[in-house]
């Protein structure tokens, strides 16, 4: 036991000289960096999430768990404007649940499902050139969604 010690102690005189010298910096000797997850969220990107050319927005949810959606969530994803927006603008568009089966749907759909998402509920949006993936905005989502889909056009 006293070897112990005396080596802990050794090792502490030897960390508080190199500290007082300089030629230990701090960090080094505990970790003061943010650790980071290091699964990055997929944000808007510049080539279209869908294989095919077509206009396609899919919107991944929970459909269980709307109700506990923020307020302009859950109305986005429950209006009729939004659906008239899309079927105005000729964009093929889907709103799934996360665990709703795949293997009969369209390739399209089972491939933009199979992509990597950080939260729920979930928007991938592209034109054939060009799209983007991210998280559906918890507020002002109506507007938002409609000017990022507008950008697409």
């Amino acid at each position: 036991m006293n070897t112990i010690i005396k080596t802990i102690g050794i090792m502490l005189l030897a960390v508080s000289v190199g500290l007082i010298a300089g030629r230990i910096e701090w960090g080094s000797i505990l970790p003061i960096d943010v650790i980071v997850d290091p699964v990055e969220p997929i944000d808007e990107v510049e080539k279209s999430p869908f294989s095919d050319d077509g206009f396609n927005v899919l919107i991944v949810e929970e459909k269980g768990e709307r109700h506990k959606l923020p307020e302009d969530q859950r109305k986005a994803l429950a209006s009729v404007r939004l659906r008239a927006w899309l079927q105005d603008n000729n964009i093929d568009w889907k709103i799934e649940d996360q665990e709703d089966p795949q293997e009969f749907g369209d390739q399209k759909w089972r491939d933009a499902m199979s992509l990597p998402r950080s939260s729920i509920p979930w928007i991938y949006a592209g034109n054939g050139k060009k799209g983007f993936s991210k998280a559906l905005p918890t507020t002002n989502t109506y507007n938002e969604l409609i000017a990022d889909l507008e950008k697409l056009k």
